[in-house]
């Protein structure tokens, strides 16, 4: 639980057959074009998570600061491995996206549709806590004893982790996708600049 790390493995064989022969200008570029497309690719998931998830883009911001790539040789299969990102491990509780009390259970929004859960209720852990959370009663956490009344155990409903997120099939394939689509156009363009420079 807590916060945890997401990287982006890119897979370039073809430049670690090239590693040992690069000159400085190419390794730059080439570190220079993963940070550049590794960031491009989180902006794109985070953007699609805000679109499609009541998540503040504030919440996405703190949890998706991107650490540099190091240029390396991981194993013999890759020469760079390293685009990391900070990601929000622990599960969201649902006081986080709304959450109000109904006749009939709690409204909250985790999608883009408002959702009401049946005999859900806003409650705290203990007396004078102030950290609200969204509970349900559930047979399967067993009962108590209250008096002479026979309770049943209350259970913590909880939204999906940042990273769980992340982890979508949808979001993969989206990352994917983005670096992709804009690896060479970059690696072409860090190339130029590098090179203008020593000119």
């Amino acid at each position: 639980m807590g916060n945890g790390l997401l990287t982006f493995e890119f897979d370039v064989r073809e430049i670690d057959a090239l590693f040992d022969d690069m000159s400085s200008a190419y390794q730059k570029a080439a570190v220079n074009t993963l940070n550049k497309v590794g960031r491009g690719a989180n902006r794109e998931a985070a953007k699609f998570i805000k679109s499609n998830y009541n998540i503040p883009a504030k919440a996405l911001k703190i949890s998706g600061a991107g650490r540099k790539v190091i240029l390396k040789r991981a194993d013999a299969r890759r020469a760079f491995v390293g685009f990391t990102i900070n990601v929000l491990q622990s599960r969201r509780g649902l006081m986080l996206y709304g959450a109000k009390k109904t006749a009939k259970g709690v409204r909250v929004r985790v999608k883009k549709k408002t959702k009401n859960i049946k005999g859900a209720f806003i409650s705290t852990w203990r007396r004078g806590d102030d950290n609200k959370f969204v509970f349900v009663r559930d047979p399967k956490e067993g009962f108590y004893k209250k008096g002479e009344a026979r309770r049943t155990k209350r259970r913590t409903l909880l939204g999906p982790s940042i990273a769980d997120l992340y982890g979508s099939r949808r979001v993969r394939r989206l990352i994917d996708t983005a670096v992709r689509r804009n690896f060479q156009k970059e690696l072409d363009e860090q190339f130029n600049n590098q090179f203008e420079k020593r000119r």
